[in-house]
């Protein structure tokens, strides 16, 4: 056996290389290598006189050739399962981020459409009315089937109630316009009718009661001893009344014709009847009384510059009776005041017409602009 020299460790003949620290056995002089019982032998030191000091043995040192390849020492074995639970940890940490990046891109997609959907609501209102469309191309959806069907119906409920509330407010819009051109309509009505009242009289239509009439009525004329009348109201007394009378279809050489108003009536031959006779006569009369008596309150004879008794044309008669007193006006000029005290009472109204002769038989007459109000 011998001892290398290096380590000090054990070895045969045979062997060429340390089998501990891989150093060299080759011989660098002619002398082997010592045995290893010898060397341990001379590695022992001697032993201690037993007076005095250990002295060591001056020797020359053994002088080894170097190593021809370095230290060699074992690999280390790998933490198996720590390497196993950090790769488990990084896996578990890339799943969770992928989650949270696909919900939060989905999350994302619902907010973003719920968000274009409530402009467009809002949108909707202040125009309005007038609808502004969804945009028809969504974002991309990477949520699951159920979610994007979800998605889906939020979207359709939203643009539901959308156009509901603009169509509640484009009926609103039209009900106001609607109104509104009502009102102003009305309006240029009144105005129009105002136009038939004598301006001197209209404070009277101060808190009057327009009374609901007829406007337009005809009637036909018959040769006969009645007259033709339209009733216009029943159980009034104190009034403001405009009526127009067309003239009869063609006018000859000295014709005429009457048109008149019955008012205060109790029967059929009891009233105040205030007539003209075209072109030169008025008259207020009082008809009543056992027999029917025929009393004129007031009269006049003469021309009535204020008539208009062209072909085609027409004439306006506006009648105030007010308690006791009375006036009436012919195509807004006046005419004349009235005594209506001789007949305080109530009664009906109504217009009428008369031809002087027999060829008018059978033709039509046109009452129309009737507009009554009611002073009481």
């Amino acid at each position: 056996m011998y001892i290398c020299p290096q380590c000090h460790t054990e070895f045969s003949e045979e062997q060429t290389f340390c089998t501990n620290c891989g150093a060299k056995m080759s011989q660098q002089s002619d002398q082997p290598f010592q045995q290893a019982s010898d060397a341990y032998t001379q590695s022992m030191p001697p032993s201690a006189p037993e007076s005095g000091y250990y002295q060591q043995p001056q020797t020359q040192p053994y002088s080894y050739p170097p190593p021809a390849y370095p230290s060699y020492a074992p690999p280390k074995k790998r933490n198996t399962l720590l390497f196993a639970i950090v790769i488990a940890v990084v896996v578990i940490l890339l799943v969770v981020v992928v989650i949270l990046l696909v919900r939060n891109s989905k999350i994302k997609g619902q907010t973003d459409s719920l968000a274009q959907t409530a402009t467009a609501l809002q949108a909707a209102i202040e125009n309005g009315g007038h609808v502004l469309e969804v945009p028809s191309t969504p974002e991309p959806f990477t949520g699951s089937p159920s979610d994007q069907n979800a998605d889906i119906a939020a979207q359709q409920t939203a643009s539901a109630i959308a156009q509901e509330e603009a169509d509640a407010q484009a009926a609103l819009t039209q009900e106001a316009l609607n109104a509104e051109q009502t009102a102003m309509a009305q309006a240029a009505d009144e105005e129009v009718i105002l136009e038939l009242i004598p301006e001197k009289i209209r404070y009277l239509l101060d808190g009057a009661t327009k009374v609901e009439t007829e406007t337009y009525q005809e009637e036909t004329y018959y040769t006969d001893e009645w007259l033709e009348t339209v009733l216009v109201a029943e159980n009034i007394k104190n009034f403001v009344l405009t009526a127009t009378f067309d003239n009869p279809y063609y006018i000859r050489t000295n014709d005429y014709w009457e048109m008149g108003i019955l008012f205060r009536s109790k029967a059929a031959n009891d009233q105040l009847r205030l007539f003209v006779t075209v072109p030169n006569y008025w008259e207020l009369s009082y008809v009543g009384g056992e027999g029917s008596y025929w009393s004129t309150v007031k009269g006049w004879r003469s021309t009535i510059q204020a008539l208009d008794r062209s072909e085609g044309g027409s004439n306006t008669i506006t009648l105030v009776s007010d308690g006791q007193y009375g006036s009436f006006y012919i195509n807004g000029v006046f005419i004349s005041d009235l005594d209506l005290s001789s007949r305080p009472n109530y009664g009906t109204l109504s217009l009428w017409i008369d031809y002087n002769t027999k060829t008018r038989d059978g033709e039509k007459i046109i009452f129309r602009d009737i507009h009554l109000w009611n002073l009481d």
